[in-house]
């Protein structure tokens, strides 16, 4: 198996979600490691300007970034630079309202066993349901996996590959080469982490999911989130929209012609 851990961002004040997923991995039998949100609340004008343009944001998005936003993209962040300092072949990266299922201690035996380059994969798929383009079979040379002693689940894990990305950044798995493209692409920032992930032809990362889904959400108000503030303008999430459905469809054809 390559070498990987599983990091859990979680803000200092949020001891019980911690201890909620402490109690959650042991019973399925999974360790992981705790990295310290960024919690942006905190954060001073000029470290919130060392990776959030509201200069591009005001171009190129409809509304400007909440403080907790820009806490959650940075976070993000400091995980994939924690893949890259510890050497590891991928991490997989979890937010702490998620909810293990028991079957998600075969995950990491799943993506070991890719015989197949990846970089980025979704372990979740909330929101509304995205158009499938294409599935695969993951080979990994038996029938069944073991999650435990005596214990095995069936072999059924696939790649989903969608015509766009679902929303959310709360689960996901990134290889060392992966975290290094999305550090190179997205140190400055200025849409959330999860939007971002919706622009695929801005990195050459090849975003996929894997089913079936062994993860779940709390659903508790997030710790990380707010709501929106005031649009830029009339009409600007509307603009913003169509926008990006003619960059998405310009980008598809050209990637056919090619």
């Amino acid at each position: 198996m390559g070498t990987f851990k599983i990091f859990v961002i979680n803000l200092d004040d949020s001891t019980a979600r911690l201890e909620r997923l402490k109690s959650e991995a042991e019973r399925i039998g999974v360790d992981f490691e705790r990295i310290p949100a960024v919690d942006g609340r905190k954060l001073s004008e000029s470290q919130i300007l060392e990776h959030y343009s509201p200069k591009l944001n005001r171009e190129k998005y409809y509304v400007p970034l909440s403080r907790p936003e820009i806490g959650v993209y940075m976070s993000h962040l400091k995980a994939c630079q924690k893949i890259i300092s510890d050497k590891l072949d991928f991490g997989i990266i979890l937010e702490d309202d998620i909810v293990l299922k028991d079957g998600f201690q075969a995950v990491p035996q799943v993506l070991s066993a890719l015989n197949l380059k990846w970089d980025y994969i979704k372990l979740i798929a909330p929101g509304k349901k995205k158009k499938v383009k294409d599935k695969i079979q993951i080979q990994t040379g038996a029938a069944t996996i073991k999650i435990g002693e005596g214990r095995n689940i069936p072999n059924q894990f696939e790649l989903v590959i969608w015509n766009k990305p679902p929303i959310g950044a709360s689960a996901y798995a990134i290889t060392r080469d992966g975290a290094k493209e999305f550090l190179s692409e997205h140190s400055i920032f200025f849409r959330p982490i999860d939007v971002d992930l919706q622009y695929k032809w801005e990195t050459s990362l090849n975003i996929q999911g894997l089913s079936p889904f062994l993860l779940g959400l709390l659903g508790d108000k997030s710790t990380v989130q707010t709501h929106k503030l005031k649009y830029h303008y009339p009409f600007a999430r509307v603009l913003y929209k169509i926008k990006y459905a003619l960059l998405s469809t310009f980008f598809s054809l050209r990637k056919i012609n090619t």
